[in-house]
């Protein structure tokens, strides 16, 4: 999938976005059409219009009443933040000369921030080719990260050659590839995880996020830790107690974690407190590729998501 294939994509879940928010005229003219006037962009007089502008132009409308949606809690900063990332790399990769090209650094971000814009929008339908999409951006991030972080995937290796071992009559198929390459993701993304998710709701003058340490992380039933948090926030603590169960659990791999990147939301966006949930809500092949010695750590996340804001 090349840059222009990439930005037709975002731009039309833009499009879907901007289409299901403001099909109501009042709310067209009234929140719309004033930053369309404001960015000084071509003038549309009905929503199923927009699909005129170009991915920029899509952007700098999403940035004009960002404010507004989150005044009314349509969205959130991580998904403003997230726009903003996919704004910076179509301007990077449109005025870019051939000697100027996107470091692994500025790749990583920019394909983070896709995933996260994909991830996050709010849609009432969504194209039934997004999980191929993300896929694709998946398999793009692999390859940029492996080179940045020169990662050996021998453990991985052998893990999958086990895992064949134990199947022989099964062929290898572009599916167990992709398997594969989701696995060295959770390897990759763990290693860089940390160092971007405590930015990923800081906008331009908003305050950072405040690092969570190992000793707030609410461990039992007694816990003093009754204030509500946000998603991001379980998401933030999470993150600190798998950090934890890789230091109490040494030798077990971050690929098997429970609490591995590939599990993050499913845990947090269908409230997975116990066991019996988690069996439920993921395949087979996913549980068994969880580490066992993780799975006594329910309580621990259990106490986590208790404490996230239905509102």
């Amino acid at each position: 999938m090349n840059n222009e294939q990439i930005q037709n994509y975002l731009g039309t879940l833009l499009v879907s976005f901007f289409q299901d928010k403001y099909s109501d005229p009042y709310a067209f003219g009234q929140f719309l059409k004033p930053q369309i006037k404001r960015k000084s962009l071509p003038e549309i007089y009905h929503i199923n219009d927009i699909d005129k502008y170009d991915f920029q132009q899509l952007c700098k409308i999403f940035s004009g009443v960002s404010k507004h949606l989150i005044d009314t809690k349509t969205i959130d900063w991580n998904l403003r933040y997230a726009v903003s990332i996919i704004h910076s790399w179509r301007n990077y990769t449109s005025h870019k000369s051939i000697d100027n090209s996107l470091d692994y650094e500025t790749e990583i971000y920019h394909l983070i921030g896709m995933l996260r814009f994909v991830s996050l929008i709010p849609l009432r339908s969504y194209p039934d080719d997004i999980d191929e999409f993300k896929r694709s951006l998946k398999e793009k991030l692999y390859l940029v990260v492996k080179n940045y972080f020169e990662i050996d995937f021998e453990d991985s290796e052998e893990e999958s050659k086990e895992s064949t071992k134990n199947r022989p009559s099964e062929n290898i198929d572009q599916k167990d590839m992709l398997d594969k390459i989701y696995r060295r993701l959770d390897i990759l993304t763990s290693a860089i995880e940390t160092r971007v998710s405590a930015n990923n709701i800081e906008v331009q003058n908003q305050p950072s996020v405040k690092s969570i340490t190992l000793e707030e992380i609410p461990v039992d039933e007694d816990s003093s830790f009754d204030d509500s948090i946000t998603e991001e926030g379980a998401r933030e603590q999470l993150i600190a107690l798998r950090d934890k169960i890789k230091n109490e659990n040494p030798d077990s791999k971050s690929w098997r974690s429970v609490l591995r990147s590939s599990m993050l939301k499913n845990i947090i966006e269908k409230r997975i407190t116990n066991l019996e949930d988690f069996k439920k809500n993921i395949s087979g092949p996913e549980f068994r590729k969880t580490d066992e010695s993780n799975l006594k750590y329910f309580e621990s996340i259990k106490a986590i998501i208790d404490r996230i804001n239905e509102a």
